[in-house]
């Protein structure tokens, strides 16, 4: 089964609205009608063979979920590639070597097409999805998924995130309209310029009521900045990911929410863990933050095998499992830190022509483990994340620069022991947290910051 079976069950739910943005919305009914017209006019060209690959050139919105959905009812390939930097993209678009691209729904256009490139088309069961994450490695690696993974991680995300408990959700994250569609809800998809101007869509979210919001923390924080906006937060049950959840950030939304929930994940295992916060925790936020215990992030997700490797160990494991010396993962330690890898159904065990497994997959017995990038340890069952592979302490540093009211964003760079720290407007750290600092060896540099285009959550360094 795939998206498009999904879908073709789900137009039974009729006029219940599927999808709704700033710009429209459509029906179940109505969606299942424009998808299988547009199965239609791409079937009628006969150029897409079964298991090309195409890329979705088409922003997140209505017209790219038809197309989504249309491609997986004709056996192709979605390619999606992020376009905020366009010399990354171009080599997204080299590495891939797509056959066609989607400009809009009616253009369609070749790209990529010689003898070798037929091989995709004879497969029996075609991939579903490719997307590109620079990842451990800063490499471009694609990370291919059938149709049977995306329908076991939908699956295992509605369980997460009690989907079945909810009617109308409101996210800024494109992954989780697939997850809604397939539990028969309405997905309010609000876009990066919707969160620009978020007293643009207040009236149409409003009038649709939804009742959970699943979004990266900065969109949170910003609606709760505002009394137009943190309206949408009242009596509502919150699910934050994609980013580190600091504990200020964590006290302002749940001040107006109902029910707050942390889902760590990653783009080749989403979900890992997941975190309650509630007035009893948020103590333990601010706690861990001081201290330097890291960002808590709640409990494994029963889907999920994970396993700690020493810092610094991986490669040795590699060569262990290479050698078929390597027949069990080795036991984790209490609060010991570590390298963080983990293993499931929703999982991703390979990557497109095998480019970046040697860095990040390690196999123990048949089971292949996936390299997070993130350090961290288990606590009485909870995982803390500390830091990534390469500064295994910056979610430390970063936790507790959070705590200061003068810090907007910030980012520590552990080889040269050095806190980049971006301000409010004329703003500087308290002298509490200078000398906390100083005292650490940590040298302060204010600058401004760079963050993700796609969720404005992630600082890049």
């Amino acid at each position: 089964m795939n998206i498009f079976d999904v879908l073709c069950e789900r137009a039974v739910l009729g006029d219940r609205i599927a999808i709704a943005t700033a710009s429209g919305a459509i029906s179940y009914r109505e969606l299942y009608e424009r998808v299988k017209a547009y199965v239609k006019w791409l079937n009628g060209k006969e150029v897409i063979k079964r298991g090309d690959r195409v890329v979705l050139a088409i922003k997140p919105s209505i017209d790219f979920y038809v197309a989504l959905m249309a491609l997986a009812g004709i056996g192709a390939e979605a390619v999606l590639i992020e376009p905020s930097d366009l010399g990354r993209a171009m080599r997204c678009l080299q590495f891939a070597k797509p056959q066609f691209i989607l400009l809009g729904l009616r253009l369609l256009l070749p790209l990529y097409r010689d003898k070798q490139q037929d091989a995709p088309a004879a497969k029996n069961s075609p991939m579903a999805l490719m997307t590109f994450t620079s990842g451990t490695s800063g490499g471009i690696k694609a990370i291919e998924r059938s149709h049977d993974f995306l329908m076991k991680q939908a699956e295992i995300l509605e369980k997460t995130l009690e989907l079945g408990q909810s009617k109308i959700v409101l996210t800024t994250l494109p992954v989780f309209v697939l997850a809604n569609l397939r539990a028969g809800l309405t997905s309010i998809y609000a876009s990066r310029t919707d969160m620009k101007l978020p007293r643009a869509i207040v009236s149409k979210v409003l009038a649709l009521e939804p009742d959970k919001i699943i979004c990266a923390p900065q969109f949170a924080q910003m609606l709760a900045k505002s009394g137009d906006t943190a309206s949408l937060l009242k009596d509502k049950h919150v699910i934050v990911g994609g980013a580190p959840l600091y504990a200020p950030v964590a006290a302002a939304i749940r001040h107006y929410c109902r029910r707050l929930t942390l889902v760590y994940g990653s783009s080749e295992a989403e979900p890992i863990s997941h975190l309650e916060i509630d007035e009893n925790f948020l103590p333990e936020l601010y706690k861990a933050a001081k201290e330097g215990r890291g960002l808590p992030c709640g409990n494994i997700d029963r889907a999920v095998q994970l396993i700690i490797l020493p810092l610094g160990s991986f490669e040795k494991y590699q060569q262990m499992s290479a050698a078929a010396r390597l027949e069990k993962a080795p036991p984790a330690v209490d609060s010991e830190i570590g390298e963080l890898l983990v293993a499931g159904i929703h999982v991703n065990k390979a990557y497109f022509m095998g480019i970046g497994e040697a860095e990040n997959k390690l196999a123990i017995g048949e089971t292949v483990f996936h390299r997070t990038g993130d350090t961290g340890y288990l606590k009485d069952g909870r995982l803390y994340l500390t830091g990534r592979k390469d500064s295994p302490w910056s979610h430390v540093v970063e936790s507790f620069a959070s705590l200061d009211s003068a810090v907007k964003r910030s980012a520590y760079l552990g080889t040269e022991s050095k806190l980049l720290v971006e301000p409010f407007r004329g703003a500087i750290l308290s002298a509490a947290t200078r000398k906390h600092l100083a005292k650490a060896n940590i040298a302060i540099e204010y600058t401004k910051l760079a963050v993700d285009a796609r969720h404005g959550s992630k600082v890049l360094t």
